[in-house]
C-alpha cells in the first residue's frame, strides 16, 4: 500500500510539471531556431570576393585598439582605421552578433541618429582563429561618451544644466522610438553606448545585443546582459526583454545626468520627478511601453523644452 501511495504521489508531481517541462522545450527548440537562421542569414550578407592574398590587414601596429586593451582576451576587437571604426568578430557567436548589427543598422543609419555603417568584410587578423576575422565598417563618431562626461562632471562634483541634461535625454528617448519603430530593441543602453558629437547630436551606438521585439515576445533572447549598472532589473531575472527595457536604461541615464547616483529624491513630485519614477519602475508592465510614449510624456512633463509631443 505504502509503495502505491509513493507512486501515486511521484505520478502526480510530474503531471503537474508537464506543462513546465514543454514550455522550456518548446523555449530551446525557438532558441535553436533562431540560432540556425542567423546561420543561414550569412549566405545573404554580400562580402567582398576578395583572395587571401588581398584582404586588409588589422594586426599592423599602426591602428589604434579602441576595446579591448592591448593583449587582453574578448570575443571582439575595436579597432581606429582612419575615419571608420573596424568592429572585428573573433568567435562564432561574435559574428552572429555582428551580423544582426549590421542588420540593425542599414534600417537605421538613415535617420542620423547612429553611426553610418559601410559594410561587412573578411580582414586578417592574428587575434582570430585561423588568422582572418569578420569585420564591421562604421563611421568613426567624434564626441564625447556620456560616461566620460559623467566622470568629469562627478570629479568635478558639479552637473549639468538642467535643461541640457532633458535635453539630452529627449535626444536619446526620440532615437531610441526609431529603434523601437523598425522592431528592434537595444539591450544593452548604457552612457558607454551613447555618444554627444560636436554639433550637439546624439549617436547611440552598439547595436551587437540587439534583438528582435516580435522574438522576445515569444520567449526568446532570456540571457542576462549586464549593463554597467544600467541594465532593467528583468535582465538580472532571465525575465523577458521588451522595449519597456530600454525605457528603463534611457531613464537612468537620466536619473544619472539630473540627480547623480543618489536618483530621484523622495519628496521630488514634480513632473520630471514622477516621470523618471515611472521611467526606472521595477515591474515593465509599469513603465511607458516603448520609448515613443516616453517621449511624449517627456514632452508633456516639461512643456518649455520644445519637444514636439
Amino acid at each position: 500500500m505504502h509503495s502505491i501511495w509513493e507512486f501515486a504521489r511521484e505520478l502526480a508531481c510530474l503531471v503537474r510539471g508537464l506543462p513546465r517541462m514543454a514550455t522550456c522545450a518548446a523555449q530551446a527548440l525557438a532558441r535553436a531556431a533562431t540560432r540556425l537562421d542567423l546561420r543561414l542569414r550569412r549566405r545573404d550578407v554580400s562580402l567582398p570576393r576578395l583572395g587571401a592574398a588581398t584582404w586588409p590587414d588589422v594586426s599592423a601596429p599602426p591602428l589604434e585598439q579602441i576595446y579591448p586593451s592591448p593583449g587582453a582576451s574578448a570575443e571582439t576587437r575595436l579597432v581606429r582605421m582612419g575615419e571608420r571604426v573596424g568592429k572585428l568578430a573573433l568567435t562564432p557567436a561574435a559574428e552572429e552578433r555582428l551580423l544582426v548589427e549590421h542588420r540593425v543598422l542599414g534600417l537605421l543609419a538613415p535617420a542620423g541618429f547612429f553611426p553610418r555603417e559601410y559594410g561587412l568584410e573578411r580582414v586578417r587578423d592574428g587575434h582570430a582563429s585561423g588568422g582572418e576575422a569578420l569585420c564591421l565598417r562604421e563611421e568613426y563618431v567624434e564626441g564625447e561618451s556620456l560616461a566620460c562626461y559623467l566622470g568629469r562632471v562627478e570629479a568635478d562634483e558639479c552637473r549639468l544644466e538642467s535643461l541640457d541634461a532633458i535635453a539630452l535625454l529627449a535626444q536619446l528617448l526620440f532615437a531610441l522610438s526609431l529603434v523601437h519603430g523598425a522592431g528592434w530593441i537595444h539591450r544593452d543602453l548604457h552612457p558607454r553606448n551613447v555618444i554627444v558629437a560636436p554639433d550637439g547630436r546624439m549617436r547611440v551606438v552598439d547595436f551587437g545585443c540587439a534583438a528582435l521585439a516580435e522574438e522576445c515576445e515569444r520567449g526568446l533572447h532570456r540571457e542576462r546582459i549586464i549593463s554597467l549598472g544600467f541594465e532593467p532589473p528583468e535582465s538580472a531575472s532571465y525575465g523577458p526583454w521588451s522595449p519597456a527595457s530600454d525605457v528603463y536604461s534611457a531613464c537612468a541615464i537620466g536619473v544619472r545626468l539630473l540627480y547623480g547616483e543618489a536618483g530621484v529624491p523622495a519628496s521630488d513630485d514634480s513632473p520630471l520627478g514622477c516621470f523618471l519614477r515611472r521611467g526606472t519602475s521595477i515591474p515593465p508592465s509599469c513603465r511607458y511601453p516603448d520609448a515613443g510614449a516616453a517621449y511624449r510624456a517627456l514632452a508633456a512633463a516639461v512643456p518649455g523644452l520644445g519637444v514636439a509631443a
